[in-house]
């Protein structure tokens, strides 16, 4: 039984919105999936929950085929707040039941992971199997099982008052990450690489902090900015801690820790970063990872191509994702104009998650859109034209309107760079906006822009 999968399930219900009979629906569906997961407890645990979920669920379906007024209202949020006392009552009963086993000393007062469920760190192993010709070497599972069982041994030297304490908690699992033996390098390969020769990086430090936690319940959530992967307990971030550093300067706040990697305080208005990560985006944060890692192999591309899309499903709204997926595609469909499409979509949903530009990257986005949009990428299979031809195709649609987007993708790269007002250059004279040129042309003087060429479908 997944009571994790329950939980969250209520959880989620709690933050959906019921002031109408759209709304309504919504619920009702997810109290219908919360009703089919409690379906498969044979313990009897879950009872009184299932049947409060029943009642829940016999009222939403009277309710849409009624009036929904006020008082109705009411009913929902009541009914709703019973759901969670019931979901309290279950988690009260089940830490109970567990801190009667002789294990209990050893772990935390929570339970977050079924002991069937696989920790993030052994799903990695699991997804590294490709890069090592189908299976991942035994080793890096029975380090990362040594590790875990080594954080339940240490557990032990606490009392159970500081099972709570983020700060006692975090510097043990600090702790037995050195009394394992590793040690700290700027950039590791892979997971399973960093588990077999005990070297670890952000990305392997902070793997070893949640597949301990997930296992001794404690909420311990991965943090991502660029370039940089730390994890912080809960997920409001008031509690930062470095997987890379001594003690002494492991527990920092959000500020001091975008101070040490010389980030912008923007970045916590952003949609990726600087928030506490779910599994599966950062499942696809290492999908990412993987997939940029090997990108330049290219008898490996077909498998960054296959890493970059799964890296997209489980983290749809991770601007890294995207990033790395834009790359891949650039060189692994270079060779074939029709992909032209594609990597525009891509491009749009990538800017569409950064409309404020909080990303130090999204600058570059805009160029490379723009680059895009203007037929500047030298396909293998497309025709090269040159200005004259393009400034005559360009004088209706479709084509029109592609360069009068590039031209404000371009813009959106402020401050742009010498190569852009190169390409702003172009994009006038091809619109035949004197003005534009003129200005374009004022930031190049001494620049040799040579020949300009294009490349369209045959």
């Amino acid at each position: 039984m997944d009571w994790q999968a329950v939980f969250e399930c209520v959880a989620q219900l709690q933050t959906l919105p019921h002031k109408t009979k759209e709304d309504l629906a919504i619920i009702k569906e997810k109290v219908d999936d919360l009703i089919t997961l409690l379906s498969q407890d044979d313990t009897g645990s879950g009872e009184s929950l299932n049947r409060t979920a029943i009642d829940f669920q016999t009222y939403l379906g009277h309710l849409l085929e009624s009036n929904y007024g006020v008082f109705q209202k009411m009913g929902v949020r009541r009914m709703l707040k019973q759901l969670g006392r019931r979901v309290t009552e279950l988690n009260a009963m089940s830490k109970r039941e567990f801190l009667r086993t002789a294990a209990a000393a050893a772990m935390a007062p929570y339970i977050k992971l079924p002991q069937n469920k696989k920790t993030i760190g052994h799903q990695i192993l699991d997804i590294e199997a490709p890069l090592h010709n189908g299976k991942t070497p035994q080793k890096a599972y029975d380090r990362l099982d040594e590790f875990i069982k080594r954080v339940g041994k240490e557990l032990k030297n606490y009392p159970e008052k500081y099972h709570k304490s983020p700060k006692h908690m975090l510097t043990n699992i600090h702790r037995c990450i050195k009394m394992e033996g590793y040690t700290n390098i700027e950039s590791q390969d892979f997971f399973s690489v960093g588990l077999i020769t005990k070297r670890k990086d952000c990305d392997v430090g902070s793997m070893l902090f949640i597949s301990a936690a997930q296992v001794y319940g404690f909420p311990i959530r991965a943090v991502m900015m660029p370039g940089h992967l730390f994890v912080t307990w809960g997920d409001t971030l008031d509690i930062c801690w470095e997987t890379t550093t001594s003690f002494s300067k492991a527990m920092e706040t959000k500020e001091s820790q975008l101070r040490s990697y010389r980030q912008s305080t923007n970045l916590l208005r952003s949609k990726t970063y600087m928030r506490a990560l779910s599994n599966d985006e950062l499942l696809s944060y290492y999908h990412a990872n993987v997939a940029n890692k090997i990108i330049n192999e290219e008898e490996r591309l077909p498998l960054a191509d296959e890493y970059s899309k799964k890296s997209i499903e489980l983290g749809p709204n991770m601007i890294q994702s995207h990033m790395v997926r834009l790359n891949v595609m650039h060189r692994h469909y270079k060779k074939d104009i029709a992909h032209r499409p594609e990597l525009i979509t891509t491009y749009k949903k990538a800017l569409a998650l950064d409309q404020a530009s909080v990303d130090p990257q999204t600058r570059g986005l805009h160029h490379n859109l723009a680059i895009v949009l203007t037929y500047r990428i030298a396909w293998s299979n497309a025709k090269k034209i040159d200005f004259e031809e393009m400034k005559t195709r360009a004088q209706a649609a479709p084509m029109k309107d592609e360069f009068v987007e590039a031209k404000k993708h371009m813009k959106a790269s402020s401050p742009i760079s010498k190569d852009g007002w190169q390409e702003m250059f172009i994009i006038a004279g091809v619109l035949g906006d004197t003005t534009g040129a003129r200005q374009a042309i004022r930031h190049l003087r001494g620049v040799n822009m040579g020949e300009f060429k294009f490349w369209v479908a045959s």
